[in-house]
């Protein structure tokens, strides 16, 4: 029998959940060296994937309890849940960006969910529940689509397929998030160009690059030989972070730091300066099998007949994860950017100062570089932010030409 859990982004902060974004950026860093290669473009929400991990997680037991608490650097089953009720109450806060996440956890017609387990779904991780015929794969398949595509905005309209279900599979847990956001200061549309951007030593390709000469959050890292910029989207606590290396040939050795990397370091070296900022449009949708990657990072256990799931399900203690599923988009332009995050975790039975300013600083993303969709959740008494998450994060080797459409 089956359990499918699939998720989307969410995130928030406040004292109490400093651990659990320090925890999530840990895994962003961790994921990404496993799970991005080669020269294409690619994106990945390290947040929610984190999340629907951080649910399985309530419902372990054992050495898979230890295992998914080390994986993911959780604390106490108690504490990871109320962390990210805490997150997740204050992400929901309106404001003049569009940030939408959601929860939902399908059990199989028959079955029905732990009490314990569906307490935290429900009142912690905000999930709804349901019921599904797992047996009819097209139906279920419809069912999971409809609903992900609804809380994508349409962005995400296929997770999963007939075929991903079958007579073992028991549940599943949804979560998605749709992101949609304008710039603080919006780039000119009548100062793109088509321009070459350089995928490597022997091949370029043309760009829509968008250009613009403004104050920008700017800073350089010696320790990754990069340039680093911040932009950020008019509800400030949302940003996005370019890391480009000084070489046009230095993604590589860059990807290879990624594991250094501290958010929270890197925001705090960023300071105000006047930018002359070369970016391309680009648009990027990404789709993953984890299950390899997700045993590259310590979560091999989950995966395994000895796997200990006892507390998801009342009529079956027996469950193991058979796959996880991931999608996730983005598209940055002129305007701003729109984002997107699912996943899902198969679960199944064994079957078996004041200075004078210097002149603009060039940043020219005009090579491949790592991008990161971060989330500022909590603020000092001074009122500047102390925790970012990452929400989205990735890199782009091609971007080519890119439509306006946001």
């Amino acid at each position: 029998m089956k359990l499918v859990i699939f998720v989307l982004p969410l995130f928030l902060i406040s004292f109490a959940t400093s651990d659990i974004t320090r925890a999530n950026n840990l895994f962003a860093t961790s994921l990404y060296k496993n799970l991005v290669e080669g020269d294409k473009n690619e994106a990945f929400s390290p947040f929610s994937l984190h999340t629907i991990l951080a649910l399985t997680y309530e419902g372990s037991a054992g050495v898979t309890e230890n295992h998914l608490k080390t994986a993911l650097t959780l604390p106490s089953k108690l504490d990871t849940a109320t962390s990210y009720n805490a997150l997740l109450t204050k992400l929901a806060r309106k404001s003049n960006v569009t940030f939408d996440v959601a929860n939902k956890i399908y059990a199989k017609i028959g079955y029905t969910f732990a009490k314990s387990f569906q307490e935290a779904a429900v009142n912690d991780f905000l999930a709804e529940t349901g019921s599904v015929n797992f047996e009819n794969g097209n139906a279920a398949a419809n069912e999971i689509n409809g609903w992900v595509n609804t809380k994508t905005n349409g962005k995400i309209p296929t997770l999963v397929s007939g075929s991903d279900f079958n007579k073992y599979t028991r549940a599943i847990l949804l979560n998605a998030l749709y992101f949609k956001g304008k710039w603080e200061a919006k780039f000119n549309a009548k100062e793109t160009a088509t321009l070459p951007f350089y995928v490597n030593e022997r091949e370029t390709v043309n760009c829509s690059m968008m250009r613009r000469l403004d104050a920008f959050y700017y800073s350089k890292n010696n320790e990754l030989d990069a340039q680093l910029l911040k932009m950020k989207f008019q509800d400030d606590r949302f940003s996005l972070i370019v890391i480009l290396p000084n070489s046009r040939t230095g993604i590589t050795r860059l990807e290879q730091s990624l594991k250094n990397i501290n958010v929270d370091e890197l925001t705090d070296r960023f300071s105000v300066g006047d930018v002359s900022v070369s970016l391309p449009r680009f648009k990027i949708e990404s789709s993953y099998k984890l299950k390899d990657a997700l045993s590259k990072v310590g979560l091999t256990d989950i995966f395994d007949d000895s796997a200990e799931f006892p507390d998801i399900l009342n009529e079956e203690r027996t469950l193991q994860v058979s796959e996880v599923f991931h999608k996730a988009t983005i598209e940055i332009n002129e305007e701003g950017g729109e984002a997107t995050a699912a996943s899902g975790v198969v679960i199944s039975v064994p079957l078996s100062s004041h200075y004078v300013p210097p002149p603009p600083i060039a940043f020219k993303a005009d090579h491949p570089f790592v991008f990161l969709l971060t989330a500022d959740m909590g603020q000092t008494r001074f009122g500047t932010f102390a925790d970012s998450i990452i929400v989205l994060m990735g890199k782009v080797t091609r971007p080519e030409i890119v439509n306006q459409k946001i």
